[in-house]
């Protein structure tokens, strides 16, 4: 079976941490929570870590640029 999308329900610390790592591996993340603020969070801490990861040598800024671009926030269930 070839995965074409990856969805992590819930942003918080694990969920967004999850969300990287899928996204790191090359997969297209949806991030969701019930909570928008909750979302808003969850992406700030995604953008430290790939950021962290950039300054400690072991990421490209392109690298984490293309992660990023890879997590897409929703506020629904109705993905496709």
């Amino acid at each position: 079976m070839e995965i074409h999308k990856v969805a992590v329900v819930g942003a918080g610390a694990m969920g967004s941490g999850i969300a990287t790592a899928l996204s790191l591996a090359g997969y297209p993340v949806l991030l969701k929570d019930i909570n928008p603020d909750t979302v808003a969070a969850g992406m700030g801490r995604i953008q430290k870590s790939l950021q962290s990861r950039v300054l400690k040598g072991t990421l490209s800024p392109e690298g984490a640029e293309h992660a990023l671009e890879r997590i897409t926030p929703v506020d629904h269930y109705h993905w496709f």
